[in-house]
């Protein structure tokens, strides 16, 4: 009991600074407390928030689905689906490699992965690559269970045989991927026809983009022709040096014209052989399809 009141007596003392009749600058220590308990308080409460807010920076952070990543200086990477099966628990990631301006595909050569979850980051989760074809590739990321809050997805080129270089992260946040409880996973040839759909949509894109192209330029030629006309139709009031001022210009919007021709000439050539391709696509998902069942 004594003790007890020792210890009580002692945190009265403590909080001195805090007494309207001891709270003087000829109260010794009574300064000193109050600073320390307030540093304290202070300390204490950025430390609760500083932890706070860098738990919400990590938690909250993910890898939007069909939107392209810087990969390196001259190629990106798109997520293309992020798929947790919460039964399996498995997460399944389909990445889609591009050059950087868009020119052609990067094919996924000397690539690596290593994936880690936010609750055990110093754990390596198992991959396995379920599909690949030039510029995309199916993974399945093992054992993801409930509370992994964010997944690490790394991306490594592979130098020589023993090196390797680290390109990008890609983090899946178990608050926005896609969920599944299906006990019958996708398998290899799923995602090969999945893969050769996607290509038949991204030519279909292409077509109805060249088309809208085409339609514009025509109605830039139409708007030029128009204005060549108007040009004419001034000349007749003109002086021999206006005409031949009027002339220049529409030389030159004829020029303007030719150019717009060959353009559309090009992206017709574009469209043919994009319409073919999207026939031998049908084909192949056809063959495909049938093969496997």
């Amino acid at each position: 009991m004594y003790k007890l009141k020792r210890f009580w007596e002692s945190i009265k003392n403590h909080f001195n600074a805090f007494r309207t009749d001891k709270f003087s600058i000829k109260n010794k220590g009574s300064w000193a407390n109050y600073i320390f308990i307030l540093i304290g308080i202070i300390g204490a409460v950025l430390l609760l928030f500083s932890n706070f807010l860098s738990t919400d920076k990590i938690q909250n952070k993910h890898s939007d689905t069909g939107k392209y990543y810087k990969f390196d200086n001259s190629s990106k990477v798109k997520v293309d689906k992020w798929l947790w099966n919460k039964n399996q628990n498995t997460l399944d990631v389909v990445l889609e490699y591009k050059d950087i301006d868009n020119s052609g595909i990067k094919e996924d050569k000397n690539l690596s992965y290593i994936a880690r979850a936010n609750d055990n980051a110093k754990k390596k989760l198992k991959i396995k690559t379920l599909a690949k074809t030039n510029n995309r590739v199916a993974l399945r990321i093992n054992d993801v269970k409930k509370g992994f809050e964010v997944l690490g997805l790394e991306i490594y080129t592979k130098l020589d045989d023993s090196e390797k270089q680290k390109e990008t992260s890609l983090l899946a946040n178990e608050k926005k991927v896609k969920t599944t409880t299906k006990n019958n996973p996708k398998n290899e040839q799923d995602y090969i026809l999945e893969f050769i759909k996607s290509d038949q949509k991204n030519v279909k894109d292409n077509i109805n983009i060249s088309q809208k192209k085409i339609k514009n330029w025509e109605e830039k030629i139409d708007e030029k022709e128009a204005e060549i006309n108007k040009l004419d139709d001034e000349k007749e009031y003109q002086t021999k040096t206006d005409k031949s001022n009027t002339d220049s210009k529409i030389s030159g919007i004829q020029d303007d014209i030719r150019d717009l021709k060959l353009d559309i000439d090009r992206k017709k050539e574009e469209i043919k052989e994009d319409k073919e391709a999207e026939k031998l696509l049908r084909s192949k998902y056809k063959d495909t399809k049938e093969f496997n069942d």
